[in-house]
């Protein structure tokens, strides 16, 4: 899944001065458990409406119809479509599928089989790019949090405490203008890939918030 440079990079560029729209693009992993110990956790499957191994946007939208006012909310949404739109893609341009095992083809045109260690390099290489667009400054300001946050966070379905909250912020602010380790190098994608990923991304994004912008509870 992209890393949350990605993700704030792509919710900057959809909403540029909106801090609350960012912050929900990484909520979806702040409960999880990986970047930091959270006030509890909800595992990714129920965090990411997922259903055997597959991402369904559609079951938060649905959830969540009637609030999609709310910048947070929407947000998180956006997060979900990312990670969606980046495991299709993935899947589609660098796994096949035989009859015994998975493949990952590389930027080499080279196969290896599929295990935990070579998942690796897609999470590695995803978070390398995202230092690329920190340093680009497509992450935009540090995250500010208003006071009023709370009273957004109350349509999710989950529970986050003020650490939570915090502690996710104090992380995303950090990655901003961190440099790209020069000393990984790209295996699985190429920069290029990923740039035309990136975009292609933002633009799916872009149509799909246009769509349901139609509907008639949104407030304008």
């Amino acid at each position: 899944m992209p890393a949350w440079t990605i993700h704030v990079a792509l919710a900057r560029k959809l909403k540029p001065n909106d801090d609350l729209f960012a912050l929900g693009s990484i909520l979806p992993d702040v409960l999880d458990g990986y970047l930091f110990p959270p006030s509890h956790i909800i595992s990714k499957n129920t965090s990411h409406y997922r259903v055997e191994k597959k991402i369904h946007p559609t079951s938060f939208l649905e959830a969540n119809q009637y609030n999609l006012d709310n910048p947070v909310v929407l947000g998180y949404l956006a997060h979900l479509l990312t990670d969606s739109f980046y495991n299709e893609y993935t899947a589609n341009h660098h796994f096949i599928k035989t009859e015994t095992k998975t493949l990952i083809i590389l930027n080499n045109q080279k196969a290896i089989p599929k295990t935990p260690n070579t998942l690796i390099l897609k999470q590695r290489e995803f978070a390398k790019y995202g230092h690329k667009l920190g340093q680009l400054g497509l992450l935009g300001k540090p995250l500010t949090i208003p006071p009023q946050t709370s009273q957004y966070l109350q349509d999710l379905p989950f529970d986050y405490t003020k650490e939570d909250i915090d502690m996710a912020v104090r992380i995303i602010n950090s990655l901003i203008n961190t440099p790209s380790p020069q000393n990984i190098p790209y295996e699985l994608f190429t920069e290029e890939e990923l740039d035309h990923v990136y975009n292609e991304c933002y633009q799916y994004l872009e149509d799909y918030f246009r769509k349901i912008k139609n509907r008639s509870h949104i407030k304008h």
